[in-house]
């Protein structure tokens, strides 16, 4: 903001080649009209205490405060001393900002350090035009102590008056909302000569002066702006530049062209110049319609979409018609953008695409996942699309869904959590003998974040699991109890809802013991029985014959017996003549 001009006229700023007045000022004639122009922009301080009346109204949307601390004896326009009727306890735009999640930052040529309140050794930086001192909320923040020195702070460095604006320009996240409070010459507000303060004002009509008061603030932005356009801010086309003073002054109508007798209230009489420059703004546009201060706090909250801070910029017209209209563009988004699932199911997610200020092309749609689909692959101008990804392994996955339509391309990150457990049985090989039970541990985990319940079964009947569920992790114990020799396979099946894990063990069971007549035998033993059955058999038969036929002969009154005999290698049994 730079001080006491009017818009034209004898001590005008943008006064055009040719015309009735002089151009002192032809680099801000040629912003004006190169760029966008407000011809009826008003300041705020008819009825106020001078300049602070205005850089009070600019940044809070209030100033009647302001106005009441100085009619009470408050010397508000001077910090040093600071009078304690001057500080303002309202919000601020620096409120509003830092709540929104946004930065700002205040640049003060010639202060000397940061939330200085007392004017330079050198008179060129003066605490009256540097509005964020007064609110009690920056300057003496309780929540924040530093808030001040952090944010209200030289504007030199490298050698430059202005280089802390410039680095802050070219940073990697600039601060979104800068202000810059000129020194008082290249302000405009003190006579400098070859910019040598002179102490004498450039609000005396004194014609000797005034193109030199009026010439030092344009040389000043001829060097300042094209810096500006060089950084990388400006070059990411997202930066605007608004240029305004803080009041006419000259506000006659014999000096005045664009004088009214009836301005908004609480405004002078005549106009002051509202530039706005940058990439975004319209080229060659003036406007005759009417705004203040205010309507600068209402551009900022509609673009950044702030609550107002009074009804003051509640009501006001944001100055949005000098901006070039957004370019047709289209919005991704995705629903839901975080998705959690078992391993190997399907799972979607809403792909919606939204075309934005009169987009009519075709969006076409891919996924950074071979695991993924979108369906369908392309959307005109608005419309939805599925994305489906099924994942075999566990983890976390961001899945990107871009949509790409000429030279506009934006994407959206869906995170999908897969999940899954494993299942082991510890140990996996056994032998045991057949009268011994064979036991192994079934081993159960979640892998990320798998909190479900695995039931557990086994393909064998003499096998056995407890527990036969499991929440989540945690052990089951396998017992199988088999009494036939042989090499077997038990499996254990763990399930989830669609979720599936086997693990399986091998057994093998060694002959273990038996019994015969009641008599332990071992292994070998047994064998050897089993070897001589046939024999034994035989000899029981003899044996029930020849019992029978004693008893036949006695029965008859003959004793006579039996007896047997070797023949051949067979045993034979003789009877006797009868």
């Amino acid at each position: 903001m730079l001080e006491n001009r009017p818009i034209n006229g004898t001590f005008g700023v943008i006064n055009q080649p040719g015309g009735p007045y002089p151009v002192y000022a032809p680099y801000i004639t040629s912003l004006a009209n190169n760029y966008s122009l407000a011809e009826g922009y008003y300041d705020l301080s008819n009825n106020g205490c001078g300049s602070i009346t205005d850089y009070i109204g600019i940044t809070s949307g209030d100033v009647s405060a302001i106005n009441s601390a100085c009619r009470a004896g408050g010397n508000c326009n001077d910090t040093n001393p600071f009078n304690s009727l001057c500080w303002m306890a309202g919000q601020n735009i620096p409120d509003r900002i830092e709540a929104a999640g946004l930065t700002w930052r205040a640049y003060m040529e010639n202060m000397t350090r940061p939330c200085d309140l007392k004017t330079s050794s050198d008179l060129m930086y003066q605490g009256g035009h540097n509005p964020f001192l007064y609110y009690t909320d920056i300057r003496n923040s309780t929540t924040n102590p530093t808030r001040c020195q952090d944010h209200v702070v030289p504007a030199w460095a490298s050698g430059n008056t202005d280089g802390a604006l410039l680095n802050d320009l070219n940073s990697p996240s600039p601060s979104n909302y800068i202000w810059l409070t000129p020194n008082i010459c290249n302000g405009m507000y003190v006579y400098c000569p070859n910019g040598h303060n002179s102490g004498k004002s450039c609000t005396r009509t004194d014609p000797s002066i005034q193109s030199t008061c009026v010439g030092e603030g344009d040389l000043f932005l001829s060097v300042l702006v094209p810096e500006i356009m060089n950084t990388q801010a400006w070059k990411s086309n997202s930066t605007v530049l608004f240029i305004t003073w803080d009041e006419p002054t000259f506000d006659w109508s014999d000096v005045c062209p664009g004088y009214i007798p009836n301005p908004p209230s609480p405004s002078d009489h005549c106009q002051i110049p509202g530039i706005w420059v940058g990439p975004g703004v319209k080229q060659h546009y003036a406007s005759s319609a009417v705004y203040q201060h205010y309507s600068l706090l209402k551009t900022l909250e509609t673009v950044w979409q702030l609550p107002s801070l009074t009804s003051n910029d509640a009501s006001a017209t944001p100055m949005t018609e000098f901006f070039k209209p957004p370019a047709p563009d289209f919005s991704i988004s995705a629903s839901p953008t975080s998705i959690t699932v078992n391993n190997g199911t399907a799972a979607t997610a809403t792909i919606t695409i939204t075309g934005l200020n009169a987009f009519a092309g075709i969006v076409s749609l891919t996924t950074n996942s071979t695991s993924c689909t979108v369906s369908p692959t392309s959307v005109t101008v608005s419309g939805n699309s599925t994305l489906s990804c099924t994942f075999l392994t566990a983890g976390t996955i961001h899945v990107t869904a871009t949509g790409t339509s000429s030279s506009l391309s934006h994407s959206v990150t869906v995170t999908y959590n897969v999940q899954d457990f494993t299942m082991i049985a510890n140990p996996t090989v056994l032998t045991v003998n057949a009268t011994t039970a064979a036991n192994s541990t079934i081993q159960v985990e979640a892998v990320n974040g798998f909190a479900g319940i695995v039931s557990l079964s086994t393909d064998t009947t003499w096998c056995t699991l407890t527990p036969t569920g499991i929440s989540s992790s945690g052990n089951s114990t396998l017992l199988c109890n088999q009494f036939v020799a042989g090499n077997y396979t038990v499996n254990i099946l763990g399930t989830s809802g669609t979720l599936s894990h086997t693990a399986t063990i091998f057994i093998t069971v060694q002959p273990g013991s038996g019994s015969v007549g009641g008599v332990i035998l071992q292994t070998d033993k047994l064998g050897l029985l089993l070897d001589y059955i046939p024999t034994l058999s035989l000899v029981l038969v003899v044996l029930a014959i020849g019992v029978l036929t004693m008893w036949r002969s006695r029965r008859h009154g003959d004793r006579r017996g039996f007896y047997f005999k070797w023949v051949a290698g067979q045993v034979r049994i003789f009877l006797p003549d009868t």
